[in-house]
């Protein structure tokens, strides 16, 4: 199959452009695929694509560089079916322009059209989230009513979209995130040795539930925990404040951004994975990336009680529940954790086969291969 993927993030940029990479590295072993995205700075190409990326060309102003790259890609469509002469179309975007004119040319090219959907629009304006809002629904629908069909991050993506929309019926496929569980390895200090270490990594905001779990912190003063925060982003100074007010900066420490390529070695000196989301839509739907690293890693994470986390790790005893995202709650979940240290070697193996067998790139990478297969060969 010739597979052309339209990805709306900034490819050089993004935190989850991994998702793309790992994906299409293993479609390419059977089939030719074409990312067209967005950049922030530089038209950066990786070694593990066969074909380099499209970038793209737009203004560097946050508002305006969505809009004038939406108008871009719709220009320079059919320049992209005549060169490429995809199979299949792939999108991740909200450019409902852009679905309408690829469903008007469908006959001219011949090609099939799925709509993949890995978050919700979340942001931090009310006029740019109500924006976004109006045309992911609009692109939901049209997709559900014109496509061939829509794939989903998680069940519960699904779920709240048809629900939330009142979708038609549409054909549909669930395929998650994932990890490399050659890259990610469980390498471990010895258990129940030394100040027990919890890890989040990942983008830094106060809406993650991240100074929640900071003001767990307060109420663990009398063990010998720690909590690695490993990361960047808009919420970062006011945690790092949280941090000092609270006299909480011998036990959190926050770290950096590294290159994807060093996450697993920051984990591995870690007992424990930390992911204190709170009940929220936007959290609920998602598939987090983290939460299969750390457990490919070997470690046993401390989780909400979110769909996004239950719906994978229900019955599992290599997590330990808060049942919010409450520093109360979050406390007695790491309290459950740091009490049963001693038996993380052997929770360690069942994290590591739970992944193997479900969660891998690969595994998910199949799932698609399989669906975009029995869409291209409907007459």
């Amino acid at each position: 199959m010739k597979i052309l993927w339209f990805v709306d993030i900034l490819f050089d940029t993004s935190l989850n452009r991994c998702t793309w990479l790992e994906i299409t590295g293993y479609l390419q072993k059977k089939n030719e695929v074409k990312i067209v995205a967005r950049y922030e700075r530089h038209k950066t190409q990786f070694n593990e694509l066969k074909t380099r990326i499209r970038y793209i060309e737009s203004i560097k102003v946050p508002f305006l560089n969505r809009f004038m790259t939406y108008r871009n890609q719709v220009q320079k469509f059919e320049e992209f079916c005549k060169e490429f002469r995809p199979d299949i179309l792939l999108f991740n975007t909200n450019n409902f322009i852009l679905l309408r004119k690829a469903h008007k040319l469908k006959k001219k090219y011949g090609y099939r059209m799925v709509l993949d959907i890995r978050t919700i629009p979340v942001t931090h304006s009310k006029l740019r989230n109500a924006l976004e809002n109006y045309f992911f629904r609009k692109s939901l629908r049209f997709a559900a009513e014109k496509f061939d069909g829509i794939t989903y991050v998680s069940k519960e993506m699904k779920r709240y979209c048809r629900e939330k929309w009142g979708l038609p019926e549409h054909s549909s496929l669930v395929w998650t995130s994932g990890v490399d569980t050659k890259k990610f390895t469980s390498q471990r200090k010895k258990p129940g040795k030394g100040t027990f270490t919890l890890i989040y990594h990942g983008s830094m905001a106060k809406n993650r539930g991240l100074d929640n779990m900071i003001r767990a912190f307060d109420l663990l003063r009398s063990y010998d925990i720690e909590i690695i925060l490993l990361g960047s982003g808009r919420g970062l100074s006011s945690l790092k404040k949280l941090t000092s007010r609270l006299k909480l900066g011998n036990r959190v420490v926050f770290k950096p951004p590294v290159p994807y390529i060093r996450i697993p070695e920051h984990i591995a000196q870690a007992d424990a994975g930390v992911l204190p989301f709170p009940d929220w839509k936007g959290w609920n739907t998602s598939s987090f990336i983290k939460l299969f690293e750390y457990l490919a890693c070997g470690r046993p994470v401390v989780a909400t009680k979110i769909p996004a986390h239950t719906n994978i790790l229900q019955g599992r005893d290599f997590v330990f529940w808060a049942e919010e995202s409450t520093p109360e709650e979050l406390a007695e979940a790491v309290k459950k954790a740091y009490m049963t240290r001693n038996d993380f070697q052997e929770l360690e193996k069942k994290s590591r086969e739970f992944i193997k067998r479900r969660y891998t790139w690969e595994e998910q990478a199949k799932k698609l291969e399989r669906f975009l297969k029995e869409i291209k060969s409907e007459s």
